[in-house]
């Protein structure tokens, strides 16, 4: 049906401008889960790509003056955006608390990524006395 098609290409044309957007909101919700908070980016995706679309859509959308098909597709992108501004919030809130975010390194984290580096690289393992201050081969 040629009203189908065109249709489809007027809610194309919008989302597959920002379509990008969704993969930022993944990509900091994976982050997030992957730090160990997994509530966290579940909540915010529930409230933004869920709640706020359907509040939108059954309390706003109605008492536009002159509501058009495009203002039911513009909510996608905008809740995208809105999610992924929240989820990266959260991201470097935790990061910076956990200090992922650090410029300057401690001593044992420095050792202990130096070692993480060499086992990877197929080098001899090494443990990192805290006590004596020293690396031991094993």
């Amino acid at each position: 049906d040629p009203a189908v098609i065109e249709w489809a290409l007027k809610r194309m044309s919008i989302n597959s401008v920002f379509q990008w957007l969704m993969c930022v909101m993944y990509a900091y919700s994976a982050s997030l889960r992957g730090m160990g908070y997994s509530f966290v980016p579940m909540i915010i995706n529930l409230l933004f790509t869920c709640v706020l679309r359907v509040v939108y859509l059954s309390f706003i959308y109605p008492y536009i003056p002159n509501r058009t098909i495009y203002l039911v597709y513009i909510v996608y992108p905008v809740t995208w955006i809105l999610s992924s501004v929240m989820q990266m919030l959260v991201f470097y809130i935790i990061a910076h608390k956990k200090g992922y975010l650090r410029k300057h390194r401690t001593k044992t984290e420095r050792v202990s990524r130096q070692m993480y580096r060499e086992q990877l690289s197929g080098c001899s393992l090494f443990f990192y006395s805290s006590s004596s201050k020293s690396l031991s081969v094993i």
